[in-house]
């Protein structure tokens, strides 16, 4: 089973036209930077989704996942499934209706 038919059974027809007024709505109602928590409900290479209880699924990035080292990752230390996690609203992922998450400051990196 892949990533993708997790996603479509734990948020049913989160993509759907039927779901667009709802989308809009959650929007609405969560702010970019806003305090979040969930649990995680799937992990990819590139990052660990999560349930925060609104209908549509959240996404985690592993470059924006806190104290996450190369050895952290390779040793799959970081976000067990079924783990509680709490990030800030990174913005909207509008085509796959997904909000993106992080836990590292914006400008992590930057000289």
């Amino acid at each position: 089973m892949s990533v993708t038919d997790d996603l479509d059974r734990l948020f049913p027809g989160h993509g759907s036209p039927e779901r667009a007024r709802e989308w809009e709505a959650l929007k609405e109602r969560l702010a970019v930077g806003q305090s979040v928590t969930g649990r995680v409900v799937a992990r990819s290479p590139f990052g660990a989704w999560v349930d925060l209880g609104v209908g549509f699924p959240a996404l985690l990035e592993i470059i924006h996942v806190a104290d996450l080292t190369p050895e952290k990752y390779r040793a799959g230390d970081w976000c067990p499934v079924g783990s509680e996690v709490t990030a800030l609203v990174g913005g909207f992922r509008e085509a796959a209706r997904q909000i993106g998450l992080r836990q590292v400051p914006l400008d992590r990196g930057r000289s």
